[in-house]
């Protein structure tokens, strides 16, 4: 059976300089699958490298507003974007 919900996303973005941005990403859902608030806050750097590359660092939290245990995840992750076979095409690497 569905089950309605909604969601709801909010990012700022800032560069720092031509090659550094700062990402504050939040995102919100409720439905009748989630206690309360399911939501995920996170900060991430972004620098890109010489050529199509990129590096990233993303600090995390994850969790249910109305849960027995509210925070259910963090960490840190680190990301190196590439270019793959085509200059539109990428992969990522993710250690975290």
């Amino acid at each position: 059976m569905p089950v309605a919900g909604a969601t709801t996303s909010f990012d700022f973005d800032r560069v720092v300089r031509p090659d550094f941005l700062i990402r504050w990403g939040n995102v919100g859902t409720i439905s009748g699958k989630v206690e309360g608030l399911a939501w995920r806050s996170s900060l991430l750097g972004y620098k890109n490298l010489p050529g199509s590359g990129a590096f990233s660092t993303e600090l995390f939290v994850r969790g249910e507003s109305e849960a027995d245990v509210p925070l259910r995840e963090y960490g840190l992750r680190g990301i190196y974007r590439f270019s793959f076979l085509r200059r539109w095409l990428f992969g990522e690497l993710i250690l975290g």
